[in-house]
């Protein structure tokens, strides 16, 4: 995964981590990313794996949280996205897609993700 400000600077430095969780599916899967210290620009190339079945693969989409760490504190909120799984990908599998989808859910949220997801 990897983020930008979406305007190239001038925003405050952030300590942000991600958080992905699967709905549609039969059981919820939940990942977190490590947290990027003091940037505006986190990239944190992390890589995921989880198993879904054809029909599931159809009706899953994965939900993306960014948040600001804060140690001692409650972490804010920074921002979400979802990805349909299959919107705008082949029908067949194996492939592979990337996005980049803006935040949304805050008045902080002006960055976007960019992800890449491959299916097989």
């Amino acid at each position: 995964f990897g983020a930008d400000d979406g305007d190239g600077g001038g925003a405050a430095a952030t300590d942000a981590s991600t958080t992905t969780t699967t709905t549609g599916a039969t059981k919820e899967v939940f990942f977190r990313t490590r947290t990027i210290m003091k940037t505006c620009n986190p990239k944190w190339n992390d890589f995921f794996n989880f198993e879904l079945s054809t029909d599931l693969l159809r009706r899953a989409e994965l939900v993306f949280t960014v948040m600001d760490y804060d140690r001692g504190q409650k972490d804010d909120f920074l921002g979400e996205c979802s990805l349909r799984l299959l919107t705008g990908a082949p029908s067949t599998k194996p492939f592979t897609t990337e996005t980049s989808m803006k935040l949304e859910g805050d008045k902080k949220a002006k960055g976007h993700l960019n992800v890449t997801v491959a299916v097989s």
